[in-house]
């Protein structure tokens, strides 16, 4: 197979020049000039000759074949094409130029099977050469994993540039939407109404870090978060996804957490087996509850980077074939990450901002939410009052999490005036940084003993806090706001 002759069409190569050179204004070019590139051509001729279309095009002349031969001829590339007659040949091997773009896909995919080809030819010699231990081939399956996937993305529709009104139309069309009904297919709720008022959720493409010390309950809040999107089966034609890593807890102790969690069962009683009355009987439904619930965990602990990347684009490819989306993927904790390939030279910090990095282009590469979990610096412990509330310089051994992070929130466990800790369970959620949006405070309750958040019941919003002023104006904007829609917006 070593000698077999790459992908090729010439026919349809041949097909693509000669619906441009009898069009003549280079309008076919426009058309379908994204699906195609000069490297593109499997044929040098061809080559040569979509390079001179392409000059001409780009000065606003005319593309036919009479200024298409005077190019060649000026460049002195005319003999190396085969000459007047070669051009005078393909002129006719267009069927019809309503199927210009079909010929041009033609030789796209051409192009693509050809590039996956050399691809694979690439990591087959690196592999070859590989002399290294584990760690070296942890970082040679994610390069070869990463190529694999830099073809996929080839193959996908490019993006190119649109009006800005018609991006404002989808924009708006995609609000009516999201206001009648509630949802988008690009944001997931968090399962809290006051924190969705700030974050408005989870969204495609951006990444969000929530951190605080240990013990004060970021994993409970994490698989909340998880739990809420992954069980929203009913609010979208296509079933939501989330991946958790958990490099500190196994999948057991976390199904655990959630059985606690639904079946509003004592979370100690499960941990140490001493259930009592109907503690079966609730752990039973739950997890009958828990069996259609599309979240996925990898317990791990020495998992890297490459891993998760690895681990994900699979599951990934299980949920699309199976009709479903990736919604959220979420990382207990950052900080835990394993990193074979750092470097003697490299600090902590260097690594934890790499990490952090790596986590940001997850979102791409995914098209998902990201969560991370990360741990705060021991200082705050240190400071009372007003002082001991979280704040971004806290953010242990990276500033680079601040600065790839779309929001970042704290978890703050309300004190005493005394300075001493509370026994009450009111927290705060601190939303630190918020990008293009605002930042403040929410208050949730944290149910210890059943590993469970939830928002203030009426009864205990008697005191309102001193970052409400947002949540306050939005109730007054929901006031204004008529029961149903004043207008339906139609568009041509």
């Amino acid at each position: 197979m070593v000698d077999a002759i790459p992908p090729h069409d010439l026919d349809a190569e041949a097909a693509v020049l000669s619906a441009i050179l009898i069009e003549g204004t280079g309008q076919q070019i426009d058309a379908f000039g994204s699906l195609l590139a000069p490297e593109k051509f499997y044929s040098e001729a061809h080559r040569r000759v979509f390079e001179a279309m392409l000059s001409l095009h780009r000065e606003g002349a005319p593309v036919d074949i009479v200024t298409t031969l005077a190019r060649l001829r000026t460049t002195g590339r005319l003999a190396q094409v085969g000459g007047s007659s070669y051009l005078t040949d393909i002129l006719g091997a267009a069927q019809h130029l309503g199927n210009a773009e079909g010929y041009a896909k033609i030789v796209d995919t051409k192009w693509v099977l050809r590039t996956a080809i050399t691809a694979g030819h690439r990591i087959a010699a690196e592999g070859y050469a590989l002399e290294g231990g584990a760690e070296d081939v942890a970082s040679y399956l994610d390069r070869s994993a990463q190529t694999i996937f830099d073809c996929q993305q080839t193959n996908a529709k490019e993006r190119t540039c649109e009006r800005i009104g018609d991006v404002a139309k989808r924009a708006l069309q995609s609000m009516i939407l999201r206001q009648q009904n509630g949802e988008s297919s690009d944001v997931e709720p968090t399962g809290f109404a006051d924190l969705d008022e700030y974050i408005v959720g989870f969204q495609r493409g951006r990444f969000y870090v929530l951190a605080a010390r240990p013990g004060v309950g970021k994993t409970a809040l994490a698989l909340n978060f998880a739990m809420h999107v992954a069980r929203r089966r009913e609010a979208s034609s296509k079933p939501k996804h989330v991946i958790f890593f958990s490099l500190e807890m196994t999948s057991e102790e976390l199904a655990t957490r959630a059985m606690s969690t639904i079946g509003n069962v004592d979370h100690m009683r499960v941990q140490k087996v001493r259930l009592r009355g109907d503690d079966v009987g609730s752990l039973t439904d739950a997890v009958n509850e828990m069996m259609p619930v599309t979240m996925h965990v990898c317990d791990d602990p020495n998992v890297s980077l490459y891993g998760m990347r690895a681990a994900a684009r699979k599951i990934r490819a299980d949920i699309e074939r199976s009709g479903g989306e990736l919604a959220l993927v979420v990382v207990d904790y950052l900080q835990l990450i394993d990193s074979p390939d750092r470097r003697k030279s490299e600090t902590r910090e260097n690594e934890v901002a790499r990490l952090s990095r790596g986590l940001k282009k997850f979102t791409k590469e995914l098209d998902c939410a990201v969560l991370a979990l990360a741990q705060l610096n021991r200082s705050v412990e240190e400071r009372v009052g007003k002082a001991a509330r979280p704040r971004l310089s806290d953010l242990r051994e990276s500033g680079a999490i601040e600065q790839d992070a779309n929001v970042v929130m704290f978890i703050h466990r309300v004190d005493k005036e005394d300075g001493e800790k509370s026994e009450a369970k009111e927290h705060e959620i601190i939303v630190a940084k918020n990008r293009g949006g605002p930042t403040g405070t929410v208050r949730l309750m944290f149910v210890a003993n059943h590993m469970a958040w939830r928002g203030l019941e009426p009864s205990e919003r008697d005191e309102v806090a001193p970052d409400s002023v947002l949540h306050e104006a939005n109730v007054a904007l929901k006031r204004e706001q008529p029961s149903q829609p004043r207008h339906w917006y139609e568009f041509d």
